[in-house]
């Protein structure tokens, strides 16, 4: 697995192998501590291999630690064409993705989506959220003890991918 730090988490790029079909891929991991770790959906590759055997990628991938440049994460990575224990070719690839954009939620096609998590602690008075709501919108509900946060929200486009949300709020 390749481990590092990201934001105020650790995230992993473990290496699964399959040992009946002989082929690995990537799955996403991360860890509060670096010393106990939780895969995000095991057994769901974050990077996938290719469903094409004998494509560049068909039967291993093994990823590198991932470089942040502006706003796009970059993951470098090895990929070969056979089967982990035969003969096989190997390439290098790059993976891209938007900065921030590990993991998410997505609602279903034509139906609202809600996302509730357990208690997080906001030190200040600003939390930030990056989503992609084309189409639709953020809406934000915090209930605190029977009562409401009051928001402030501002919207500004982040990324070529993606809408930054900075939400100021008072008790």
């Amino acid at each position: 697995m390749v481990a590092f730090r990201y934001a105020s988490v650790y995230l992993g790029l473990i290496g699964v192998f399959d040992t009946v079909a002989g082929r690995q891929w990537v799955e996403l991991a991360w860890s509060p501590d670096s010393l106990t770790w939780h895969r995000l959906q095991a057994g769901v590759p974050f990077i996938p291999n290719s469903r094409q055997e004998g494509a560049y990628d068909w039967g291993c991938i093994f990823a590198d630690r991932p470089i942040v440049r502006g706003d796009e994460v970059r993951i470098y990575y090895s990929a070969c064409n056979g089967r982990f224990l035969d003969w096989r070719d190997a390439f290098l690839c790059l993976a891209t993705m938007g900065k921030d954009r590990w993991a998410g939620y997505r609602a279903e096609p034509g139906k609202a989506g809600t996302v509730l998590t357990s208690p997080l602690a906001c030190p200040g008075s600003r939390l930030a959220i990056t989503a992609d709501a084309k189409g639709g919108s953020v809406a934000k509900e915090i209930p605190r003890s029977g009562k409401r946060f009051v928001f402030n929200v501002f919207f500004a486009p982040a990324t070529t991918r993606g809408w930054f949300c900075a939400m100021t709020f008072s008790m």
